[in-house]
Formats: C-alpha cells, structure tokens, sequence
C-alpha cells in the first residue's frame, strides 16, 4: 500500500481486521470465496479416494487385531494411514 502514492492515507488498512472488515463491507462475503471453486473441485476427489480408501485398508488389517495389543493395533494404524496417504 505505501509504495503506490496515489493512496490516500485514510484509505490505507490498518490492520487485517480493518481489511476483513472493509472488504466484507464493500464486496460482501462472496467475495472471500472468489476464485477458489477450482481448488474445492480439485480437493474433494482426492479426499474422497482417502476415506473410501481407508475405511477398505482398515477393514482388511486391523479387524483381526485386537484393541487389547496397542502397540501392534498401533503400527498398523499408521502403516494404513501410511499406505492411503501414498496412494492419494
């Protein structure tokens, strides 16, 4: 803001909430959102393919160990978060 000249000094920001603040009030909240529908469509596959992945993964491993053996229920927890997180 302070290296174009042109810009009054009572239109500068004075902070973030002043800017939130001034551009709901001015544009309104659809503004925030702006651009961003690319983002959410290329987003949301991929999280789907997490959890349906998931949920497959850990029926498949860890229904036969018990909750009783932490530490093996434990290691295998992160092996198929390991192994969904890769595959995404």
């Amino acid at each position: 803001q302070r290296t174009n000249p042109q810009i009054d000094s009572k239109q500068l920001y004075k902070g973030v909430a002043d800017c939130l603040e001034r551009v709901y009030r001015e544009q309104g909240l659809m503004s925030f959102w702006r651009g961003n529908f690319s983002n959410v469509m290329r987003y949301f596959p991929g999280q789907a393919l997490n959890f349906s992945l998931f949920d497959r993964l850990r029926e498949k491993f860890l229904v036969k160990i018990p909750k009783s053996d932490f530490w093996h229920y434990f290691r295998m927890s992160l092996v198929v978060g390991g192994a969904t997180g890769a595959s995404s």
